[in-house]
């Protein structure tokens, strides 16, 4: 099948980096996959990409007079490319222009649907929105949450699926002795938490350090390292001032994947305590869908902490991979962290879980053959 992917953003981020495994996994099926997205503010998202076609287009908002400049383009490529099918990453900002797209040339087109991007509160855009789920061939959700969190607020939408995201059980690998890569990174003899995600506050990573004092008195040699950038950043960097946490919280900010993959490895404890928000002048409005971290940890034996919030209790199962917490509850969180500090058999326990549950049903093999299926029929 010949399919033309839009994917906004193809680098940074967990939909860019899950819209380059689909894109790649469809690839390596036999498809040929063409992906729309800006690949001229920079070269990383191109490394080995010979799986997919790169098809490079300014970024534009949906709001912009220029959007609807692209639709002609857009229409003659599809032409030119012999398109079968249009693809969305996100709903937003392609999704509109998918829905024309399809509306003049009869090419279905199939989107995945993430969680936060279902918060749209406008009427106008409210109906666009649900006339595009109600005419999209194939609408693939990360989560039984989003799925559950679609139908209600669009009710029209056809026929949705689950299929969460994956991850590279075959790289991300739990060490047998983790001293070395500390003392490699300058933690010898420090117990470590481990955050990777945008900060934003909706992740929880304020309630951490809010956690970490009566944690250090405990644990005196815990160190709390934060791996992403955004638009928290300096809230966090000043609440870390205020408590007096300087030494013992390090912001790692955006993180390579070889390095990512060692720090999973080296944490005690792997911690997302998000929730729930509405926070729009933070970009932090929604809940999670699925997110992909917890995997990505569990693959290396890690045990994980998780807010109960959105899909997050999907991708961990509380008491058997890692522990679910009210992320808002700062008590609850130090509590999971000490029990996990102090027990090493649930460590253990838990770790060796998350990672049979990888190997199991997430590797993105196993995910990409199933969005196949889903797609092709």
């Amino acid at each position: 099948m010949n399919i033309l992917f839009f994917a906004y953003d193809f680098e940074r981020g967990g939909i860019a980096r899950y819209s380059r495994e689909v894109a790649e996994g469809l690839g390596r099926l036999g498809h040929k996959v063409f992906v729309v997205s800006d690949f001229s503010e920079g070269q990383a998202a191109l490394t080995g990409h010979e799986a997919f076609t790169p098809v490079s287009f300014p970024k534009r908002e949906l709001k912009s007079a220029s959007f609807w400049l692209d639709f002609v383009p857009f229409r003659l490529l599809g032409k030119k490319l012999s398109v079968e099918m249009f693809l969305l990453a996100a709903l937003f900002p392609y999704g509109p222009m998918a829905l024309a797209l399809s509306k003049s040339t009869g090419i279905p087109f199939s989107i995945f649907v993430h969680g936060a991007e279902l918060f749209v509160e406008k009427l106008k855009t409210r109906l666009v929105v649900s006339t595009i789920f109600a005419k999209a061939a194939h609408i693939i959700c990360v989560s039984h949450f989003t799925r559950d969190l679609l139908l209600e607020r669009f009710p029209r939408s056809r026929s949705p699926v689950v299929i969460p995201p994956g991850t590279h059980p075959e790289s991300f690998l739990p060490l047998a002795d983790r001293k070395p890569l500390l003392e490699k990174h300058g933690l010898a003899g420090k117990r470590i938490l481990l955050t990777v995600s945008r900060l934003v506050r909706r992740k929880g990573h304020a309630q951490v350090v809010r956690a970490l004092p009566s944690l250090v008195e405990r644990v005196p040699e815990l160190v709390y390292l934060i791996a992403g950038t955004g638009p928290a950043e300096e809230e966090l960097r000043a609440l870390v001032h205020e408590t007096g946490l300087e030494e013992c919280v390090r912001f790692l900010g955006f993180v390579e994947d070889k390095t990512l993959s060692e720090l999973y490895a080296l944490c005690d404890v792997f911690v997302l305590p998000s929730f729930k928000t509405t926070d729009t002048e933070s970009g932090s409005r929604g809940v999670e869908g699925f997110p992909a971290v917890f995997l990505e940890a569990s693959a290396c034996g890690r045990p994980v902490i998780a807010g109960k919030s959105g899909g997050s209790p999907e991708a961990v199962l509380d008491g058997i991979t890692g522990l679910i917490v009210d992320g808002e509850n700062v008590e609850q969180i130090s509590e999971a962290v000490l029990r996990l500090l102090l027990d090493e058999g649930l460590v253990n326990r838990l770790g060796q879980n998350g990672r049979k549950r990888v190997e199991e049903e997430f590797s993105w093999e196993t995910i990409v053959r199933r969005i196949e299926k889903q797609m092709c029929g």
